[in-house]
């Protein structure tokens, strides 16, 4: 008998696969600092139970699962950066388990799931979730895993059926309990047992009724809050409207192409090409021999690929306020790459394969080059927060900092005082004793006035911190300042590929008889 037998191959493919997708988790994991959401979900984790609980129904966006959790993996590990960023990692892994089992329910042939792993492995939208210290890697674990569980109950036998069931609820409970949107992924299993499966009409009914009541206790918590606070417009107001081309702009994120827009028109082009394949593919293989789970498999998964992501837009369009992004919507990406890969293992045409091998070979070179250069969607907060302590050392008196921007101070805040207390929580930047020493002593002098009008800044010496997105050129902070008699000096900047976050140090010499004070040491030429 032979050894490398192709079942023996495929298998030694999948596990390869699997192990490139922890290592693409691993990869640079710590290399950022925490940002403003995800320092959010430590200063939430920090509190006692009934604080967290308090804390979470102010927020009343998110569920407390994750919170939870986070405290009792801090609890373990402490919060040092890779220890924490390491939860999400963990969870984002684990879901690559409910995803081959659905690709088995699903009667895939090995190669195919192999492929669809592979994929996911290197998708970049995947692995920056799994890198990203809040719910969303726990909320594509549950909801792959309900998606799974449900095909199982619509397969089982009337002897399976119970314990099914029972399973698909517990794992829904879990679902809405990781995020709100789990309900949708609800929704859209009573609309296709509405659908095409009746005869389970009851048995998920009873189901959704038991998810509903474990619910409830959060529910009225987070409602009251929500109403207290008087509505969510405050976490809300934020979120654009979506255009129809947002929704093609998703499933390509999704597809992973959102990292590389310059190459976005051609490939949005063929991936539409191959969605219309996968659907024509599905309805000429539906009556062949041996082909029948093919039409299944597609429109099975294609109901829950298309059937959220078309119920977030028409609710966004139609409330008052957009729910629409694709971190909510984020359990759709794993679906759809399957549903991408299906077509050129079962369709019968040359070019098609051909196509889709060039451009997986094109986008995986393009990945690979992406991964190994680094993220470029993550702010390195903490070094500007150094680099802004470190120019004031040699400066005696309250280091006075005013955030222009909703939300700028927060990085300052945190970092500030976790050099006070001699911490190391969500620090990605090396820093030796002594820096960290010297660091903390002008930290202690550091005052920040959060969400101000420029207007209303005053002092003979202080800071402005801001964000690009925020200001025109013509009208920047700087050239305000000017028109008050004050002189900027250079200007310390970090940022990503959406915005830059900018703290200068103004002078002011109406607030100073004689003229400009002394200068820290940041402008001395």
């Amino acid at each position: 008998m032979k050894y490398w037998t192709p079942r023996r191959i495929q298998t030694w493919v999948f596990w390869a696969l699997v192990a490139l997708y922890i290592a693409a988790r691993a990869w640079r994991l710590a290399a950022i600092c925490l940002d403003g959401d995800e320092i959010f979900s430590v200063t939430i984790a920090r509190g006692g139970w009934a604080k967290l609980t308090a804390d979470a129904a102010r927020d009343s966006v998110h569920p407390p699962t994750f919170y939870y959790l986070l405290k009792l993996w801090v609890s373990l590990g402490g919060e040092s950066l890779l220890w924490v960023r390491t939860l999400p990692a963990l969870f984002s892994i684990l879901s690559l388990a409910p995803l081959v089992l659905l690709c088995r329910e699903l009667r895939l042939r090995r190669v195919e799931i192999n492929c669809a792993v592979g994929v996911a492995a290197i998708n970049p939208l995947l692995i920056y979730y799994s890198q990203h210290l809040r719910m969303y890697s726990l909320l594509l674990l549950c909801a792959t895993t309900s998606i799974w569980l449900f095909h199982r109950v619509l397969r089982a036998s009337s002897r399976d059926l119970t314990m099914r069931i029972l399973a698909l609820t517990a794992a829904n409970v879990a679902l809405v309990y990781s995020h709100y949107y789990g309900w949708l992924v609800i929704g859209f299993e009573g609309l296709y047992i509405l659908l095409w499966k009746r005869d389970r009409f009851w048995p998920a009914a009873i189901s959704s009724a038991a998810v509903l009541a474990a619910f409830g206790p959060w529910l009225y918590v987070a409602a009251k809050a929500a109403i207290a606070k008087g509505g969510l417009a405050s976490n809300l107001d934020w979120i654009p409207k979506p255009a129809l081309g947002d929704v093609a702009w998703m499933l390509a994120e999704f597809m992973g192409f959102g990292d590389f827009p310059e190459a976005i028109q051609p490939v949005a082009w063929v991936m539409f090409g191959m969605l219309v394949a996968i659907g024509i593919g599905a309805i000429a293989n539906r009556g062949r021999r041996g082909q029948a789970n093919y039409g299944h498999a597609v429109g099975f998964l294609a109901f829950f690929v298309l059937g959220p992501m078309l119920a977030a837009f028409a609710a966004s369009v139609m409330m008052k306020d957009s729910v629409w992004g694709q971190r909510h919507l984020i359990f759709v990406a794993q679906p759809l790459l399957v549903l991408c890969v299906l077509p050129f293992f079962r369709l019968r045409y040359r070019a098609v394969r051909i196509a889709g091998i060039l451009m997986c070979a094109f986008w995986s070179c393009m990945v690979l080059v992406h991964l190994i250069q680094g993220d470029d969607k993550k702010t390195p907060y903490d070094t500007l927060v150094f680099r802004m302590l470190a120019s004031e050392e040699r400066t005696a008196g309250p280091i006075e900092l005013y955030a222009l921007d909703r939300y700028v101070h927060y990085p300052f805040w945190f970092y500030s005082e976790v050099l006070r207390v001699g911490g190391v929580t969500g620090i990605a930047a090396p820093l030796t004793p002594a820096s960290r020493q010297r660091l903390a002593a002008a930290a202690e002098r550091l005052r920040i006035t959060e969400n101000v009008s420029l207007e209303d800044v005053r002092g003979a010496h202080f800071w402005v911190a801001y964000s690009s997105k925020w200001w025109l050129p013509l009208k920047s902070p700087q050239i305000i300042l000017a028109l008050r008699n004050c002189r900027s000096g250079p200007a310390l900047s970090t940022g990503d590929r959406y915005h830059t976050i900018s703290a200068i140090p103004v002078w002011c010499a109406d607030a100073q008889p004689g003229g400009f004070p002394n200068e820290s040491p940041l402008t001395r030429q």
